[in-house]
C-alpha cells in the first residue's frame, strides 16, 4: 500500500509540475472582440485591433512557456473573456490562470507566474 501512494505521488508531481506551451493567440478567436471583467462586472468590450486588444495579444505572444497545469479554483479581480475562455488575473499577483475548452470540449486549466504588474494596463 505504501508503494502505491508513493507511485501516486510521484506521478502527481511529474502530472501537475510539467510545463506546457500554450499559445493564448491559437485558443481565442483573434477576429473577435475580448470582454473585460472587473469583479465579475461587465466592464467593457476590447475591440479587435484597440490598444489593450494589441497589448493582450503581445502578453499572449511573449507568454507562451512554463504554463503548469492546475486543478485548484481561483478568484481574480479582473478576467478576460471570450466564449468558453477566461484570462483570470489579481491585481499585484504574479500569476495569471487561463481556462479553457480543448478542440474535444475537454476542460483545461493552466497558471503561470509572471511579473508582477504585467496586466494592470486592463485596468487603466
Amino acid at each position: 500500500m505504501k508503494l502505491i501512494k508513493t507511485i501516486w505521488l510521484i506521478i502527481s508531481v511529474i502530472f501537475f509540475n510539467a510545463c506546457s506551451e500554450i499559445n493564448i493567440s491559437k485558443i481565442i478567436n483573434t477576429n473577435k472582440s475580448l470582454e473585460l471583467y472587473i469583479k465579475s462586472e461587465k466592464k467593457e468590450n476590447i475591440s479587435v485591433g484597440s490598444v489593450k486588444w494589441k497589448k493582450i495579444i503581445q502578453f499572449a505572444n511573449d507568454n507562451t512557456k512554463k504554463w503548469k497545469r492546475t486543478p485548484a479554483s481561483y478568484f481574480s479581480d479582473i478576467s478576460v473573456r471570450q466564449g468558453n475562455f477566461r484570462l483570470l488575473y489579481s491585481i499585484g499577483k504574479d500569476y495569471i490562470v487561463i481556462r479553457f475548452n480543448d478542440k474535444k470540449g475537454n476542460s483545461k486549466q493552466f497558471y503561470k507566474k509572471i511579473k508582477k504588474g504585467a496586466l494592470d494596463f486592463l485596468i487603466e
